[in-house]
């Protein structure tokens, strides 16, 4: 399937901090409590994803520059530092399923938009302001067309009580 002409791939790029504790959840493996990169916009949940390696890898550069400069990881839609995030664990680039992550957001609540560009530019001081990023980003909302019928619903409300 695409959107106008971006192909939507099976398996997106995900930048995930390495959580050696707290409580493993469905969004991670067996044997780690990773977390996804993420934000609030427009006061809901959204998971980042990547439709390309590219846009991943110059995310990933852009989020160690960033920590590097201001000492935590930043809210992409321009807020501070994001609160409760360690900067002591490290992210890394992974790969997710992009139908089992749609069916995970929808059924939880969590938005999921597809980068397909990603690029910034850093300037150490820009009109007496100092650290600034500037970034250019392109994305799709990738459940814009997506819902799932009651029954399944339920089944994943189960399966969470069951967790």
């Amino acid at each position: 399937m695409t959107y106008g002409k971006l192909k939507r791939p099976p398996f997106v790029k995900i930048i995930k901090q390495r959580k050696t504790i707290g409580e493993r959840t469905i969004w991670c493996s067996p044997e780690y409590t990773d977390k996804m990169y993420s934000s609030m916009f427009n006061d809901k949940q959204y998971i980042y994803s990547f439709l390309t390696p590219e846009a991943s890898k110059i995310c990933y550069q852009f989020l160690k520059k960033y920590r590097e400069v201001n000492g935590g990881y930043p809210d992409l839609h321009g807020k501070k530092n994001l609160k409760n995030v360690s900067c002591d664990e490290s992210i890394y680039i992974d790969d997710e399923n992009l139908q089992t992550l749609k069916k995970k957001c929808i059924l939880n609540g969590i938005g999921l938009i597809g980068i397909s560009e990603f690029s910034y530019v850093y300037l150490d001081t820009f009109f007496g302001q100092k650290n600034v990023f500037n970034l250019s980003i392109s994305a799709v909302d990738l459940l814009a067309d997506v819902s799932f019928d009651n029954q399944e619903q339920i089944e994943n409300l189960n399966y969470l009580l069951d967790f």
